[in-house]
Parts: C-alpha cells; sequence; structure tokens
C-alpha cells in the first residue's frame, strides 16, 4: 500500500504580484529557477487559455539523492487566487497553489500537497524514513520559494515548512482555497 504524505509550505514575497503569478503559472519554465526540478516535458497543452488542461510530466532530484518522476494536471486555475493539480506516477494525489496579495505589498504563497508513493520501496520504508521523506521535501520547497524570489526580483520575506502526519488533524484534507 502506497503511503501517504500531507505537506504545506508557506512564503512570503514582497515584490510585484503580477510577475510572481505569472512565473507560477508558466509551469514549462521552472527548470530554470527551481533547482531541484531536473526536467519538464509538456505532455499536453492547455485546452483552456488559463493553462487548465496541460499535463507536465516533471523530474525532481531530490536533495538525499534518489529522483521522482511524475504527471502534473493543471486542473483549475483562479487568477492570483489559486493553482489546483493532479498528480499521477511516482507521486499520486492532488496539489493546491495559494496565492494571496496583501495590503503591505507582500505576497502570501503557499503549496498544499497531499500525495501517496505508489514505489514500493518508499511505502515500504515510510514508517522509519518518513522524517528523511519530509525533510527532502522541505529542502524542495525551500528552494521553490527562493528560486521564485530570484526569478520575479522579490524578496522572500519566510519560508514555513510543515508536514500534517497520518493521524493528525486535517490529514488528507484540502485546505480551502
Amino acid at each position: 500500500m502506497a503511503a501517504q504524505y500531507h505537506f504545506l509550505s508557506e512564503f512570503t514575497l514582497r515584490g510585484d504580484a503580477d510577475r510572481i503569478w505569472a512565473t507560477l503559472v508558466d509551469v514549462a519554465a521552472w527548470p530554470t529557477w527551481w533547482s531541484w526540478l531536473k526536467r519538464i516535458d509538456v505532455l499536453r497543452e492547455a485546452t483552456s487559455p488559463d493553462g487548465v488542461g496541460a499535463v507536465y510530466r516533471n523530474t525532481i532530484r531530490a536533495p538525499a539523492g534518489y529522483g521522482l518522476v511524475y504527471d502534473t494536471e493543471l486542473i483549475a486555475i483562479d487568477r492570483q487566487r489559486s493553482i489546483d493539480v493532479d498528480s499521477r506516477g511516482e507521486l499520486v494525489g492532488r496539489g493546491r497553489f495559494f496565492f494571496r496579495p496583501k495590503p503591505d505589498g507582500t505576497i502570501d504563497v503557499a503549496f498544499a500537497w497531499l500525495v501517496a508513493t505508489p514505489k514500493r520501496w518508499m511505502s515500504f520504508l515510510a514508517p522509519i524514513a518518513r522524517p528523511a521523506f519530509s525533510w527532502n521535501h522541505d529542502q524542495l520547497m525551500t528552494a521553490l520559494g527562493r528560486g521564485l524570489a530570484r526569478i520575479t526580483g522579490a524578496e522572500l520575506v519566510s519560508v514555513k515548512n510543515t508536514t500534517i502526519a497520518p493521524g493528525q488533524a486535517g490529514f488528507q484534507v484540502m485546505p480551502d482555497a
């Protein structure tokens, strides 16, 4: 049985909200600024002008040295509010980016990732390796925040990564947009 994970990464940036949003929705360009994302292949172009329907194959190299290949489909986009994705392959589940410009000029960007790892070795090791997998995810997402700030000319004010463990309140419950 696949091990389930629930991650939440929260970033506060100070910069141009339109530029940050445009960078987030330009998924095909992510490998140019996100260090752990080694490759993206466009499997299907978007079926709508806002990007919905696009399918991407993501090749990640984790800090611990293992790799993951998974496909994400953009299933919903609410401009400058949220981006929803479904994932299949070596990560199965769903994710949601939250985007909230604030009156003080900062932008809160968060990513909730509710996934399962169908790779046998990852599921087998989950009872003892869950902290290491969570650490890897935190490193990946911190690099996403740093890269997003760098490519958009924004300041990364803060990063917070949280893992919700099985049995904790809210586990595998997607936060509302």
